[in-house]
């Protein structure tokens, strides 16, 4: 797998956790990075031909699950190793920085600690306040709480990182688990203003549609359905219909110009497919 400075931090990072039996989920944009990376070496057949630019990152987005937020001694250990690695809290035990040389030139990792939604048996062991979550009792480390990530341990799909020796394994989100995530970070960004730089998620959609195979794509139909009902993905029904509804909604405005920046250009029918597929999986309309 390729290097980069992301992905060494990532490497470090996941071996360093691995004797607390603590293994990240990475989403976001280098989530998206690590996906397309595994798709190309494994030469997958995914919906569309070709899969599209990626955009660069600087953040790695470490999800943690249920067994991990609602456990003290996890989440002293996640702390502790951030420290020991030379993390600086950024945000206040919730979002960690350091600098490294890369190429002769010196750069910033970001790393985000979130955490979907916990079952309501095990909400007791938890500490919510605004959008931050911990467990009970403890401080120290938080997480983002991120509440449309209903599926976020579903359908993960483990990844190999290491260069090269004993395995380093991450995991990544289910497609379906990254377009619900997508699409509430694209309407957020939306509502901030018009600003092209904060239109990126579009693209970001776009991107993990693309890379859909075909039986993610038939998993990604099931768990819409399986959650319909679900408050989230009532308003994901209500965020599709508002952004993608037609060839002027303003979440396709957003994607073809995000597309212009990159230097692509995404065909009409392209375009119809994905607003067809986005309703379908959202079930638009029901």
């Amino acid at each position: 797998m390729t290097n980069d400075p992301l992905l060494d931090a990532l490497r470090e990072l996941a071996r360093a956790l691995a004797p607390a039996d603590i293994r990240l989920i990475v989403g976001g944009g280098y989530g998206l990075v690590l996906r397309a990376r595994q798709l190309i070496e494994s030469g997958a057949r995914t919906l569309r031909l070709s899969i599209p630019p990626i955009r660069a990152t600087e953040d790695i987005d470490c999800f943690l699950t249920t067994e991990i937020i609602i456990d003290r001694t996890r989440m002293a250990s996640i702390r502790a190793v951030l420290d020991s690695l030379g993390y600086q809290p950024t945000v206040k035990n919730l979002q960690f920085t350091r600098r490294v040389d890369h190429e002769g030139q010196s750069r910033t990792i970001k790393i985000d600690l979130l955490a979907g939604p916990v079952p309501s048996d095990v909400c007791e062991l938890v500490h919510v306040k605004e959008m931050r979550i911990r467990p009970r009792g403890t401080s120290g480390l938080h997480a983002y709480l991120t509440r449309e990530a209903i599926s976020i341990e579903r359908g993960l799909q483990q990844l190999n990182i290491a260069a090269a020796g004993d395995p380093v394994i991450v995991a990544l989100p289910h497609p379906f688990t990254y377009l619900l995530l997508k699409l509430f970070a694209l309407r957020d960004r939306l509502n901030r203003g018009d600003v092209a730089a904060q239109k990126y998620h579009a693209l970001d959609l776009f991107a993990t549609w693309s890379m859909l195979t075909e039986p993610e794509w038939e998993e990604a139909q099931q768990f819409g359905r399986e959650y319909q009902g679900d408050m989230i993905m009532t308003e994901a029904s209500r965020v599709v219909a508002e952004l993608f509804a037609g060839d002027t909604s303003p979440g396709v405005i957003a994607l073809l110009g995000q597309a212009l920046l990159q230097g692509m250009r995404i065909e009409r029918d392209v375009v119809y497919a994905f607003r067809h597929d986005l309703a379908l999986v959202f079930a638009t309309g029901r």
